[in-house]
């Protein structure tokens, strides 16, 4: 009986071991997917890295840093200014012909030099500053909106373009399909739209505040031995992100194109957001 059960031991644990090398070989050198478990984050006493998240719209960046961006196909220098933004040095009373720049990662430049940058070009080419408030990492329409109201509208300027990426801006706030997708949902302090009366909605928070002086990215885990058991294996184990690659997967399986397939609440909820900043544009004068 003990023979049976040391060699039935010894197949869950090779089964475990060869699942975690195939998942990790596979998510990491064939699909690339940006995921890291949580024993492998590195934990800086100096401070924040070139990410934080503990503003009211979630990601930012640390204030005045310089640090790089590196992957398997570009190595980029980032460098932010005193209100944190990867972009030069602004004033806040400049001149009132210009355009702030809301959006993902698509708008901060992922992947390219500050120069190369949509912003960046427009100004090159014309009588115009294009102050970039762009910022990766799950970065979605209402922390847009939260970003525009708590910061950007503070800057002169006398328009708003949107960098809208149809591929995941439909969904980086929608809460449903957090749960049903992202480990991480009540450990990272982000906002989310939460449906009210009618066709209106709210700001949603899952978890409160990170406290004062945190210095990561994303915010404190439930504490408690309870809280350990349920959490560690789906925020580092490889084989659970592969689960959740291919729910994934199958989720956007069939006619899916990444530009057509919100839903009508999606979409109710990225004009929402729209509609604000536009009210809020308006009341910035």
């Amino acid at each position: 009986m003990a023979a049976r059960l040391g060699s039935l031991a010894l197949l869950v644990i090779s089964l475990t071991i060869s699942c975690e090398v195939g998942s990790f070989v596979v998510l990491h050198y064939i699909v690339g997917i940006w995921w890291i478990p949580e024993y492998a984050k590195s934990r800086s006493p100096q401070g924040p890295g070139w990410l934080t998240e503990r503003e009211a719209w979630g990601a930012w960046h640390a204030p005045d840093r310089n640090d790089r961006q590196e992957s398997r196909c570009f190595s980029v220098s980032l460098r932010s200014n005193s209100y944190a933004a990867r972009d030069r040095e602004r004033t806040v009373d400049g001149a009132p012909q210009r355009t702030i720049v809301l959006g993902d990662s698509f708008a901060e430049g992922w992947g390219v030099e500050a120069d190369q940058r949509v912003s960046d070009l427009l100004e090159a080419r014309s009588n115009r500053e294009y102050l970039n408030f762009g910022v990766e990492n799950d970065v979605g329409p209402l922390q847009y909106q939260i970003l525009y109201q708590q910061l950007a509208s503070k800057f002169s300027h006398d328009r708003v373009l949107i960098l809208f990426l149809p591929d995941n801006d439909f969904v980086d706030n929608d809460l449903d399909y957090w749960r049903r997708f992202h480990p991480d949902l009540h450990e990272r302090y982000r906002p989310y739209y939460q449906a009210t009366e009618g066709d209106g909605f709210r700001v949603f928070y899952p978890i409160p505040p990170p406290p004062d002086g945190f210095a990561d990215w994303h915010s404190v885990p439930p504490a408690g031995w309870r809280a350990w058991i349920e959490n560690w294996p789906r925020r580092n184990l490889w084989s659970l992100a592969m689960y959740r690659y291919l729910g994934l997967q199958f989720y956007r399986m069939g006619t899916y194109s990444g530009y057509l397939d919100y839903s009508s609440d999606q979409l109710k909820a990225v004009l929402w957001s729209f509609a604000k900043i536009k009210a809020l544009r308006a009341i910035a004068g």
